[in-house]
């Protein structure tokens, strides 16, 4: 069942874990890498397009990580994803896919 005290204490881990006070290196990188582009000759509109295509493709195998780790209870504590959310997220899973391969059939063809 729902219990309060691990909600909250998720909350304030994850608060923790991705809001520090001090700036992460990786901030930098990604600001002096997205400056740096702008002395190269690459298309920032095209850029933009293959990144997000990118991102489609490597979000398939995340989302079935992450749908088999959320029905966990072991992993998950108290709060395991039910029946109708499981659902719903391995149909996301099934749709990404299906649209992932039809565009590497139209990208190879």
């Amino acid at each position: 069942m729902f219990n309060r005290s691990n909600a909250v204490q998720a909350d304030k881990s994850f608060l923790v874990l991705f809001f520090k006070k001090e700036p992460l290196p990786s901030y930098s990188a990604a600001t002096f890498c997205g400056a740096a582009l702008n002395f190269t000759p690459i298309d920032p509109v095209k850029a933009l397009y293959w990144s997000a295509v990118i991102n489609g493709v490597v979000a398939v195998p995340i989302m079935a990580a992450m749908m088999l780790l959320a029905g966990k209870p072991d992993v998950m504590g108290a709060l395991p994803v039910r029946r109708k959310t499981r659902a719903l997220g391995w149909g996301s899973v099934v749709l990404m896919t299906a649209a992932v391969a039809m565009m590497l059939r139209d990208l190879f063809s």
